[in-house]
């Protein structure tokens, strides 16, 4: 009888390690980052521009959902300042973005995390689901101009951007590269590091793109000097 129910549990254990697998969201495949927060109710400039993010990743796609988690001790106060970082998190998505509530779920859970980390994970196969629902990515942007020796952005060039902005905004999965075409001196190369810096200081904080989808190059003596293209990154 002992060996029998021995080998009942040894044929069981598969299913059983697998059901617990299944049922812990895994992370997003897309680097759904683990962010910190020291206040209950506030968010910080670089916490709402990841909640941003994962906003229009539920745009994108309205079938999936998430969990977002927090890790409090045993303490009593702490689980509810747990718990009222998770409600401003989920708030924030709902009120701000327009994400239904019915899709976002709180966790506070004792073991797994760092104190005042906040983790959001999703068992949606974004993977799978990019090539059915993105089209490719855009990629007729137009040049950027300079005059010689100028850093600073015209208003022509933020105006050429803030369509850039909106053209990469409708498609969350894309990224670009920045390219600038520098003279092969110290002072050329400088002033054209000093261009592609600007822009991506104004694509990141006026428009809220993120960092990692913006990539730049100094293709140093390949173009004209006071121009800057902006390509799809393949």
């Amino acid at each position: 009888m002992r060996m029998t129910a021995l080998f009942i549990c040894v044929m069981m254990l598969p299913a059983l390690l697998f059901a617990q697998t299944k049922a812990e969201p895994k992370k997003c495949p897309w680097g759904c980052p683990t962010f910190r927060m020291n206040s209950n109710t506030l968010l910080s400039s670089d916490t709402k521009a990841i909640l941003d993010r994962i906003a229009s990743e539920m745009v994108q796609f309205p079938e999936c959902t998430f969990t977002v988690f927090a890790y409090p001790d045993t303490s009593a106060s702490n689980k509810i300042s747990c718990e009222k970082k998770l409600k401003t998190v989920k708030n924030y998505l709902v009120e701000v973005n327009g994400i239904e509530t019915e899709r976002i779920t709180t966790i506070a859970k004792v073991k797994g995390g760092l104190k005042n980390a906040i983790d959001i994970k999703s068992d949606y196969d974004f993977a799978a689901n990019k090539a059915v629902k993105t089209n490719a990515c855009p990629c007729d942007y137009a040049s950027l101009y300079f005059s010689n020796d100028a850093s600073a952005l015209s208003a022509d060039v933020k105006r050429l951007l803030n369509t850039s902005a909106t053209r990469l905004k409708s498609a969350p999965f894309c990224s670009i590269i920045v390219t600038s075409y520098s003279e092969p001196s110290k002072r050329g190369q400088a002033l054209s590091d000093q261009r592609l810096n600007a822009i991506k200081i104004y694509l990141i904080e006026k428009e809220n793109i993120s960092a990692d989808r913006i990539v730049t190059n100094n293709a140093i003596g390949e173009g004209d000097k006071n121009t800057i293209d902006i390509k799809c990154l393949e």
